[in-house]
């Protein structure tokens, strides 16, 4: 009787969404002139499984693209994201991993590290934003502007590099960040995950959604982090504090209506993330 009464009231939900939301707004590709100097390309990269938004979702991120003016915008949907892994990385092991993930979040954290490590540029995810203008958050010289999620991490950084992190006991943000073409934390990020696939591969995971963040998401990338600032990397790396200092949209308004075409992730249970 509970489980009727929760699938009713989702319905309910839905609709409710479902109406607030329509039409759909399609989004599209928003070029403009780069006379910039800074390492990190003035060309934001995001993905989704399609290229449709809710009317609120759609106006936020017209906002956001109205805060960052001096950015080229650039929309990726599961197929010409899927193109642009062939064409750019075929040659390598993570093409193959990307090719085998059964969750299109698994697709989109290797999509990030891979077109940014590639050309460089700035990453959202299309249900995230920022108040402040990107390019003004770090100097010109910067190689890598990255922030630090609200989640304890529960694992810290190697003793001797505590003081390098901002916030060494949370986690690195990978649902917004910017980075100069061939940024050595993306590769190894890249790397790690090939290490990692072996273990990962056709096993069944009772919570997909906390795999997930151990195999491609924050867990892997917060993990590569430390492992090349261990080594010594110690370079031009902008931390802007918890969620931009503050100035991180983790939920843009309007962000949810997406789910009623695509499932959220995070509801799965008992799935196999990588064959």
């Amino acid at each position: 009787m509970l489980h009727l009464f929760t699938k009713l009231n989702n319905r309910r939900i839905r609709g409710k969404i479902s109406r607030q939301e329509l039409p759909w707004k399609t989004l599209k590709n928003i070029e403009r002139p780069n006379s910039s100097s800074q390492l990190i390309p003035k060309n934001m990269y995001q993905t989704w499984e399609n290229k449709l938004v809710g009317k609120n979702h759609f106006k936020s991120i017209q906002n956001f693209i109205s805060i960052n003016d001096d950015l080229s915008f650039y929309y990726f949907d599961k197929n010409e994201r899927d193109s642009y892994i062939t064409q750019y990385w075929g040659h390598h092991q993570i093409s193959e991993i990307y090719n085998h993930s059964k969750f299109g979040q698994v697709q989109a954290d290797i999509f990030r590290y891979c077109i940014l490590a590639e050309r460089g540029g700035y990453y959202f995810d299309i249900s995230k934003g920022c108040s402040s203008q990107l390019s003004k958050l770090h100097n010109p010289n910067d190689s890598a502007l990255i922030s630090f999620e609200g989640n304890y991490c529960g694992i810290l950084p190697e003793l001797d590099h505590l003081n390098y992190f901002m916030h060494p006991e949370r986690y690195i943000s990978q649902w917004g960040f910017g980075f100069a073409p061939q940024h050595l934390f993306l590769h190894r990020t890249i790397d790690n995950i090939c290490k990692a696939y072996p273990f990962f591969q056709g096993k069944l995971f009772s919570n997909p959604k906390a795999a997930i963040i151990s195999f491609s998401g924050t867990g892997m990338f917060t993990k590569s982090v430390r492992e090349v600032t261990s080594e010594g990397f110690l370079g031009s790396v902008c931390q802007k504090g918890i969620d931009f200092n503050g100035h991180g949209i983790f939920i843009m308004p309007g962000s949810h209506a997406r789910y009623l075409m695509i499932p959220d992730y995070a509801d799965k249970i008992n799935e196999v993330i990588v064959e």
